[in-house]
Parts: structure tokens; sequence; C-alpha cells
């Protein structure tokens, strides 16, 4: 007898990545020279600085983030409230400057949406965990934090290197997730993160 099985996945969250044009990497590393304020004291990030950033005429909302808002904040399910406000604005944009061996605990942000994008990764996340006895080596990486349909704790692991440079990722603000540390490289990690919610 020759019984046959087919999989079926009960709905779940989706996060979107894509690697940014350089038109919009060259843009935001304007940004990043005009950083202004400490945005550190506000932040969970263990790290050497935080800067704010100023979106110059919303050009990064208009450009990047606005295109596809809708459709994601719809289609994580986040349409349930009854919120009659229809526009949407940066709430928080901001650059981190991450040394060696610092790090952002298991946290979440404010707003509804959040990004984060990766403009500087002055390692390779092989190198980082070569020789690692760790059964879940993780050093360099970049973690989501939730629980599956079972209830168990999972992570979600992004593994970094130098051609991740212009990736961003967009998830819901409230999912958690953190920054591990790395060890190889004197250099910087700069990384821009920020959150979206309706004015």
């Amino acid at each position: 007898m020759n019984i046959e099985w087919n999989k079926f996945y009960p709905p779940n969250v989706p996060l979107l990545d894509t690697k940014l044009p350089q038109e919009v990497v060259d843009r935001l590393w304007e940004y990043i020279n005009e950083a202004q304020g400490d945005a550190s004291a506000r932040l969970a990030g263990n790290i050497t600085d935080a800067k704010d950033l100023i979106d110059r005429d919303d050009w990064f909302l208009d450009s990047v983030i606005r295109p596809i808002y809708d459709n994601y904040y719809n289609e994580v399910g986040l349409n349930t409230t009854n919120s009659t406000k229809r526009d949407i604005c940066l709430d928080g944009f901001w650059v981190n400057y991450q040394n060696k061996h610092e790090f952002s605990p298991v946290h979440s942000h404010s707003g509804t949406i959040s990004f984060v994008i990766w403009m500087k990764i002055p390692y390779h996340w092989r190198e980082e965990q070569k020789g690692s006895k760790s059964n879940c080596p993780c050093a360099g990486d970049f973690s989501f934090v939730y629980t599956d349909i079972l209830g168990r704790i999972q992570d979600y692991l992004i593994k970094l290197n130098d051609e991740d440079e212009g990736l961003m990722v967009l998830f819901p603000a409230s999912l958690k997730h953190l920054v591990y540390p790395f060890h190889t490289s004197d250099s910087e990690r700069l990384s821009i993160a920020g959150n979206i919610l309706w004015k």
C-alpha cells in the first residue's frame, strides 16, 4: 500500500530582504557622514556609539519604504487595528557603530515595522566561527528570536560578510532580535536601523 502525505504549513509572518541599489547606499553614506546626536541612551546596544540620522526631504521613506509598506503591513497581519491614520513616518532612524566584542542583547523596537541595513561588515562569519566548539556557533551573526508552533524558542541566524553590505531586512517591530559580537577585526561594523509607524 502506498500512502502519499502532503506537507502543509500554518500561516506565519514573512520577513523581507533586498540588496539596495547603489544610489540608495550612496545616499545613506551621506546621511551617516552628517549624523548628529547621541542615540545610544534609548537603544539596547552595548556598543561604542549610535547617532541619529536625518532623512532629508523624506527621500529614504519615499524611495525605499513607502513602495513596499502597505503590502507588507497587510501581509504581516498588522492591519487588524481600527486606526484611521493612513500615512507613515520614520520614528527613529540611526546608525550603529559596533566594535570588536560589542553586542546588542535581545530586544524589540517601537512602531509597526522596523528595518536594519548593513553598511560595513569588516569580517566574514566563517572566520568568526572557525574552530568554534559550540553546537551553535554564532559570532558575528544577526538573529531573530521567536516561538515556533510547538512553543519552542527558535532563532533564525543571518550569517554576515562583506558581500552583505547594502543588505536591508524589513520585519515586524515587535519581533525580538539580537546582534552577536565579532572578534576577528579591529574595524567598526556599521549598520542603520529604524522604525516606521502611522502618523
